[in-house]
C-alpha cells in the first residue's frame, strides 16, 4: 500500500506543501505500491455551481411574470412546460454540476501527476513528470476575483496555450492532465514545477547509480567497457551515482572515496 505521507522520513528536498493540499481526498486504488502520494486537492466548488445558480436565479425572475401572465390566457399544460424548462431543469445543472466537482480530485505522486474524475463512471489521466513538456495557467476574470484557475500539463507534441474547461479534451487526447479550477493557481503552479524539478533531480541520480553499478559490475567481470570508460574521460560514483572526472578521488557531492 503506498504511504500516506506527504515525505516520508524527509526523503526528498521537497517545497512545504501548498494551503490546497488536502489530505485522504485521491483514490488509493490508483496509487501504485512503489509510488509515495505527495500532495493532493480538488477542485474549487465556486465556480461548478455559481453557472447554473445565476442562470437558475435569471430565469426564476423571468418566470414569475411569464406565470401570472400566463394563467389566464395559456392551458396549464404550457405553465407545467414552463415550470419544467425555467425551475426543474436548472435545479438539475446545479446537482449534475455538484456531483461533477464531487468526482474530481488531483495528485503527484513520486513518478507521476495525475486526475480523476467522472460521476457514474470513473477517469483516471496520469503523465510521468520526464513527459511533461509544458505547464500553462488560465485564469479567466471571475477566476481571478475569487481565486481559482486551470493548470494544464501538456506533453510531447502538444505546445500549450491558454486551457479552460473547453481545452481540457484536447489536452488529455494528448497524453497529458488537466487540474480544472484549483485554488490559488498561481502558487499552486509554483509548487508544482518546483515538486517536478526534485523527482526530475532525483531520476538523473537514479540514472547515474544505475549506470555506476553497471560499469562497476562490467570491471569486476572483465567484460569490455563502453568507449566512454575506456577512454578514462569520466566515472561516477558508486554512492551517489555523481558523474566526476576520471582523475578524481572524492565525489564532490557525497565526499566518498573512490574505489573504497
Amino acid at each position: 500500500m503506498a504511504s500516506r505521507s506527504a515525505n516520508p522520513s524527509g526523503r526528498w528536498s521537497l517545497p512545504p506543501p501548498h494551503p490546497s493540499y488536502l489530505p485522504e481526498v485521491f483514490p488509493r486504488e490508483h496509487i501504485s505500491r512503489d509510488e509515495v502520494l505527495v500532495f493532493e486537492t480538488k477542485p474549487n466548488l465556486i465556480p461548478f455551481i455559481i453557472q447554473p445558480l445565476i442562470g437558475l436565479i435569471v430565469l426564476v425572475l423571468l418566470f414569475f411574470p411569464f406565470f401570472f401572465l400566463a394563467r389566464y390566457y395559456v392551458d396549464l399544460t404550457c405553465v407545467f412546460l414552463a415550470i419544467l424548462f425555467f425551475i426543474v431543469l436548472p435545479v438539475l445543472q446545479i446537482i449534475y454540476s455538484y456531483m461533477d466537482w464531487m468526482g474530481r480530485r488531483y495528485a503527484l505522486t513520486s513518478d507521476k501527476i495525475m486526475a480523476v474524475s467522472g460521476i457514474l463512471s470513473r477517469h483516471l489521466y496520469q503523465c510521468t513528470y520526464d513527459k511533461v513538456q509544458n505547464i500553462t495557467l488560465h485564469q479567466g476574470i471571475f477566476g481571478r476575483m475569487i481565486g481559482y484557475g486551470t493548470i494544464a500539463f501538456w506533453t510531447a507534441g502538444f505546445g500549450g496555450g491558454t486551457t479552460s474547461m473547453g481545452y481540457e479534451h484536447q489536452v488529455t487526447g494528448g497524453g497529458g492532465v488537466v487540474w480544472l479550477r484549483v485554488n490559488d493557481p498561481v502558487n499552486l503552479k509554483r509548487y508544482v514545477e518546483e515538486v517536478v524539478n526534485v523527482f526530475q533531480r532525483e531520476k538523473k541520480i537514479q540514472d547515474y547509480k544505475a549506470m555506476a553499478a553497471v560499469l562497476t559490475e562490467s570491471q569486476k567481470a572483465g567484460m569490455p567497457m563502453p568507449d566512454a570508460a575506456i577512454s578514462g574521460a569520466f566515472k561516477f560514483c558508486p554512492s551517489c551515482g555523481n558523474k566526476a572526472g576520471a582523475s578524481a578521488v572524492f565525489c564532490e557531492k557525497c565526499g566518498k572515496r573512490f574505489g573504497t
